[in-house]
Parts: structure tokens; sequence; C-alpha cells
């Protein structure tokens, strides 16, 4: 680390995504590694270490502060509830769905309707691995005879662990033989360090059965504990080590691994992940080291030690001197030159915040932001998508220094990104709707559903062909008659040619009714032109 920030400055702070925008943070970065593989990396090894090395500590850097963000909005869903909440569920989900996705390359351009399920999915992983994680630390702590303790959020989601010893058993225990395969620590038994050791520790009181209770308990004898180590519980693969109480460098030699990899294949010899020799490779070395549980080149450590930040900021249950010798220990570990240790990034936040503030009432700062977001905005409503292309190619080609916006008015702003975002919202929802496996009016509501299609047929110049596919599949899967007549009309309002043939195919499904199909027919006549004196239509 090179050091703290000094200041947040007086500028309203950038923001972590752009959830108008989502996709232009991928095209940015698309931009820069075209430009490094092309221009920069064949110069020569300086510039392509120097420019490879800028560019990972600042995408580490944004990294931690979106996972911080997703721990934070998690925290407010639980405390608030959904009743004070400033956010629907949906919205919640959507900005947390969005956030997840910036992991992903090209997780921006993954449609709205998928949003729910990317939350749910992701959501279910993260528990899988923890819970998964637990289990593997429990049971090799008790294994090896160490105590183990998990540390909460104050949502209640355990996602760190500190795994414990006893003076006696260091002593009793020595020479005895530890297996240290997945807690990746030396053993304790007979350590001087322990035998002699003069920093934190704790007393706890345990039965003759050896289960933690209350001093006053009848029988309960203390026992002095000593931390051994702190795991993070939400890492990919295995318990990650986070803090060694003993050794402050074996987890930074152990991150440094993947770092020193990572340099040496990719920037100095240049090697690509798709090469087959090296991909197969590293697939056997990946699969050998994860079977033994080795913490040598895992993902990186990004993730849980954020967490544990944040966890040491808000958890007022843990031991004021157990939180300050973590807080010591943690910002020994990091390797990003651009990171500040807790407190500044507690300080920043606060001046940030308060510029954030200054900024809404300055008609020059963010009201000016937002009338140029919403004129770039409405680009998408007056451009077609060969249009819109060129104009991205021209605000990347220039470094961001030219972006199209539209000349408009503040009311006529309102009223045509009022109509295009009603319209998007009601879109997605039939889009939604529309994958429901069982009747629609078991699993949603029934109301939403007329209103939005109320609002997709009297709009139906910006319906597009998936949304015309939506409101066919939602007849086939609704009983309701008022509502199977309005998927109807919406249909014949919808002006896109994928509108009509879904009626006509719906029209030949011998399934249907008759009156269906004749008020289909009625539709799919021509206007002036008489039904047909006989037969079907």
């Amino acid at each position: 680390r090179a050091g703290n920030r000094e200041s947040a400055g007086k500028h309203a702070p950038p923001h972590i995504i752009d959830l108008a925008d989502a996709g232009g943070a991928t095209w940015h970065q698309l931009f820069w590694s075209a430009l490094q593989n092309i221009l920069l990396d064949p110069l020569n090894l300086s510039v392509r270490a120097a420019t490879r090395t800028a560019r990972r500590n600042h995408e580490d850097y944004r990294r931690t502060h979106v996972i911080r963000a997703l721990a934070v909005l998690a925290l407010y869903e639980a405390e608030a509830g959904t009743r004070d909440s400033l956010f629907s569920p949906a919205e919640m989900q959507e900005m947390q769905a969005r956030l997840m996705l910036t992991e992903r390359t090209f997780g921006a351009f993954i449609d709205d309707r998928h949003l729910t399920r990317v939350y749910q999915k992701q959501t279910s992983h993260w528990l899988d691995t923890r819970g998964h994680n637990w289990e593997l630390l429990r049971q090799r702590a008790e294994a090896e005879n160490l105590y183990f303790e998990p540390l909460e959020m104050p949502d209640g989601s355990a996602t760190h662990a500190l795994v414990w010893t006893t003076r006696a058993e260091v002593e009793k225990r020595r020479g005895q033989h530890f297996n240290g395969r997945f807690l990746n620590l030396k053993s304790p038994w007979g350590d001087q360090r322990l035998l002699n050791w003069k920093g934190y520790s704790e007393t706890h009181y345990y039965d003759a059965e050896h289960r933690r209770v209350s001093p006053e308990t009848p029988g309960a004898h203390a026992e002095e504990m000593l931390p051994l180590a702190l795991y993070g519980l939400d890492h990919p693969k295995i318990p990650i080590l986070l803090v060694d109480f003993r050794d402050g460098l074996n987890p930074k030699k152990r991150e440094m691994t993947r770092r020193v990899l990572q340099d040496v294949t990719g920037t100095v010899l240049s090697l690509s992940g798709y090469r087959l020799p090296y991909f197969l490779g590293r697939t056997v070395y990946d699969h050998v080291t994860d079977r033994r549980g080795m913490d040598i080149n895992q993902p990186t450590r990004l993730r849980s030690y954020s967490q544990l930040k944040l966890l040491l900021a808000l958890d007022a249950s843990l031991d004021p001197q157990l939180r300050a010798e973590l807080k010591r220990r943690v910002e020994r570990v990091s390797l990003n030159p651009l990171e500040n240790d807790l407190m500044v990034e507690v300080r920043l936040a606060r001046e940030q915040y308060a510029a954030l503030r200054a900024a809404v009432g300055r008609p020059d700062a963010l009201p000016a932001r937002l009338d140029r977001d919403r004129r770039a905005e409405l680009v998408t409503l007056r451009h077609n998508r060969a249009e819109r292309v060129l104009l991205r190619l021209a605000h990347t080609l220039s470094f961001g220094l030219y972006t199209h916006r539209e000349s408009a008015t503040r009311e006529q702003q309102f009223a045509a990104l009022n109509t295009s975002r009603s319209f998007a919202r009601h879109r997605r929802l039939l889009r939604e709707v529309a994958t429901t496996s069982s009747q629609v009016e078991v699993e949603w509501d029934v109301e939403e559903v007329r209103r939005a299609l109320c609002f997709v047929a009297a709009s139906g110049r910006r319906a597009d062909a998936q949304t015309a596919r939506a409101v066919a599949r939602i007849f086939s899967h609704m009983q309701d008659e008022e509502l199977r007549r309005l998927s109807l009309d919406c249909l014949s309002r919808i002006k896109h040619q994928s509108a009509k043939e879904a009626m006509v195919r719906i029209h030949s499904d011998p399934r249907i009714e008759p009156r269906w199909r004749d008020l289909i027919a009625g539709y799919l006549r021509p206007p002036g032109r008489e039904p047909a004196s006989t037969g079907n239509e």
C-alpha cells in the first residue's frame, strides 16, 4: 500500500454502477482491453507490466466497493424489512442483481426479466458455499481438537469464523501430529509462540462434557483461549485463511501466489489461457490443489476481506480488543496500493455523502448531470439500432469526450422518459408472466397483468417481437375470459409482424374454441372486408 487517500474532494462521488446504462461500463472495459492487447502490450515488458498492474488495481478497488454495496443492501433489506424500506422488493433485487452481474464480462447485457432469477440463483449459491465451508471448517477444526466459532453479520449471516485453541492443549499435545489440510496452518502443539503468548486471549468456561457454559454453572472450569486464525466462509472453493495470529505474512504469501502466477504467465510470458498446453496444465494443477485443500493460487480473497472490514465496522458484539487486533492484521495483507485502511474509508464515505448532498442543491452539479443523462437516454427513443451503435462507437473512440445527447425541454424529457420507462416496466412484467409454467391466475396478480396489457395495447407501436410472443403465451396460459380477450386485443394493436404471426398460430391451433378463432379472424381480416358467409375464417 502506497498510503491512504487524504480527501474525498468537493465534487459528487462517482457511481459504482449506472443502472440506466449498465452496458456502458462493459463497452469501456472491452475498449481498454483491446487497447492494452493491440497497442500497449507489444511495446515492451515495462509498459505491459505497468499498465496491466494499474488496470488490475483499479478494477480490484472498484470490486471492493461493489462487494460492500451488496453487503450493505442486504443488511438494509434485513433491517428495514418491506414496510420501512424506500425500495420495493423488485427494485432491491434488481439493484443487487446488477451489482452481482458486474463480475461477469457480459453480465450487463442480461435482460431485465432475468434479474430476479439471477438474484435468487446467486444468493442460493452463496448460501450453499457458506454452508459447505462452515461444515468443512468445523469438522477439520474439531478433528484437530481446535475450537470453531462463527462470526455473524448484523443480519445474522455467518460470513467468517475464528479457530481457537487453549494454552493447556498446546502444552498437553506437544509432539502430536497435526493435519493442516484445509486449515493451512502450522502445528500449534508445542509452539513456543503460543506457550509464550502475550497477545489477545479470552477466558471461556466449560462443563464436564466440554460444553461452553456461563461462569456461574456448577462444575464449570476456565480455559484460556488463544486465537489461531480467522477464515472467510464465502470463498468459492475452500474456507480461506484471512488472519494467522502467529504468522502475519502467511495469508499474504498465499494471496501473492495467485498474483505472481498471473504476472509471470500473463505479463512476462504472455501466455493466453486458451493455449492448450497451458490450459491443460492449469486445469490439472487447480484440481490437485483443490482436492488437497491447498491455499495456493486460489481465487482472490477480495470478497472475504471486504466483508470482514464491513463486519469489523458494524458488529458491536465483538470484543473491542479483538476488533482492534483484527483491524491491525487485516490492513497488513492488502496488495492493492489504491486501497485505504478501514477508518480512512469510513471518513471518506462521510465526506462523499456530504459532497453528494451539497451537489443536490447546486444547479450546476447534480441537477445538470441528471439533465445530461436524461438527454442521453432520449437517444434510444429517437435513433434506430444502427445509429445508436455508431454513436456509441464515437463515444468510445473519443475516450468518453463525446456523448451524443438529444435537445429537449424539461417537460419534453419527463413526458418522453415517463412513457418509455412505464412501457419498459410493463413489458418486463409481461415477459416474466409468460415464463410461468402454470396458469397465470395462480402465480401472478391478475390486476397487474391487466394494467400491463392495457398499457402495451395503448403503446402498440413500441412493442417488439418478444413482447408479442409473451402476450400470445399469456393467452395460452390464462383462463380468465376478460384477460384472454384483452390479450388478443393487445396483439391486434401491436404493429410488429410477430404479433400477426402469433395470432395466426393461435387461430390454427385445433384446441382453441371456435369463439376465440372467430374473434382472431376478425382481428386478422383487413379493414372493409366482409366475413365469409360460410366456412371458418
